[in-house]
């Protein structure tokens, strides 16, 4: 026992100081300092289309070396009946344990829900660092899971929304999940590398793969500064919130 807790605690270590989160740690640390560095608007924007292409184009290329088996179909459903639901069961948690005033809880239960494309590669980076195998068709469940709990949110917020006079139709909420900017681009990628293939990504694997890592690593410098600058602005969470934070998401 003694050997294996070690053996995790430096997996841990090794992953911690990675190079994506390390840049991540130097904007929260740019943000609190307040420094001046920043990247454009325009450039985020870039960036985290850029990381939706290559991980849903990849995707589809290793879905179409998979083809639809059995092991992909179960998981793809797994994936999108987590999606679904686990935002209705992050909502209630975070307004009853962490007094999240209802907007704001669908929000958050809605990035519990739906899978963070960053963590993703990071997790799968480090399992490809250690050698451990994995099956490629989950970069296709990624992509799956990525709309549903923002619908499943979005109808939530809607329904406190008409409480107060304020909700939108079910047709704008459809809109602007599957034809938000990210989102289409993710789901776009994903059946563009279905379709070409193995020959699309001989054509478009520089783009894809060794360059997908810098950019990881200036969207997360990004991030960093931005959650930074949002903390420093709104003042300090309270301790349950920051606790929910970390629960839900191990959960």
């Amino acid at each position: 026992m003694p050997e294996a807790l070690t053996s995790a605690a430096a997996l841990g270590a090794q992953n911690l100081l990675a190079p994506a989160v390390l840049f991540f740690v130097l904007g929260l640390f740019g943000g609190f300092a307040r420094s001046d560095l920043s990247l454009p608007a325009s450039t985020s924007r870039t960036l985290s289309l850029f990381l939706m292409l290559c991980i849903g184009f990849k995707g589809g290329v290793e879905a179409a070396d998979a083809g639809l088996s059995e092991g992909f179909l179960r998981a793809g459903v797994a994936g999108l009946l987590l999606s679904l639901t686990w935002p209705l069961v992050a909502y209630p948690v975070l307004r009853r344990l962490g007094g999240l005033e209802r907007a704001s809880a669908a929000a958050t239960a809605a990035a519990f829900g739906s899978v963070s494309v960053v963590t993703y590669a990071a997790g799968a980076d480090f399992l490809a660092a250690h050698g451990v195998a994995f099956s490629g068709y989950m970069t296709a469940v990624l992509a799956i899971m990525e709309a549903p709990a923002i619908l499943t949110a979005l109808i939530i917020a809607r329904r406190a929304a008409e409480g107060s006079g304020a909700g939108h139709g079910m047709g704008s909420i459809l809109r602007e999940v599957f034809l938000g900017g990210p989102a289409l681009m993710l789901v776009g990628s994903f059946l563009i590398g279905l379709t070409t293939g193995e020959r699309g990504m001989a054509r478009l694997d520089v783009f894809v793969n060794p360059v997908f890592q810098g950019a990881l690593c200036l969207f997360l410098l990004d991030m960093g500064l931005a959650a930074a600058r949002s903390l420093t602005d709104a003042g300090r969470p309270p301790a349950r919130v920051l606790a929910l934070g970390i629960a839900l998401p191990l959960a």
